[in-house]
């Protein structure tokens, strides 16, 4: 059984609040999204669409900065992140190392019995 992190700390300020890299955010049938609160980027499962934001600067998330070269690297440094969160679900997310948009599936992934 996967052991979660205790939140007390955290929820009370006694405890720093590093204990996650990311949080991975999930729109079924929509977009997968990844976040540090600095920055996040978005993949759009049915046309691989991607977005990217500077959350620092744009809070409201309204200038896509996926075009910008000068943040290629930064962009696919975070598409790998989402690849390795993708890995292992069982709809075919992924093809090889590479995302694989346009996979129907639905809003929950069924547990294994206990």
């Amino acid at each position: 059984m996967k052991k979660y992190p205790n939140l007390a700390g955290f929820l009370t300020g006694s405890a720093p609040a590093t204990w996650r890299e990311r949080l991975h955010l999930e729109h079924a049938r929509n977009f997968h999204a990844l976040t540090d609160g600095r920055a996040k980027y978005v993949w759009v499962t049915d046309d691989g669409r991607e977005h990217f934001f500077d959350l620092v600067n744009d809070p409201q998330e309204r200038h896509d900065l996926t075009r910008d070269p000068t943040r290629a690297d930064e962009i696919a440094r975070w598409r790998q992140h989402l690849v390795e969160a993708l890995r292992d679900r069982p709809e075919g997310f992924m093809v090889g190392n590479e995302l694989q948009p346009g996979r129907e599936y639905g809003g929950m992934i069924p547990h294994p019995p206990a």
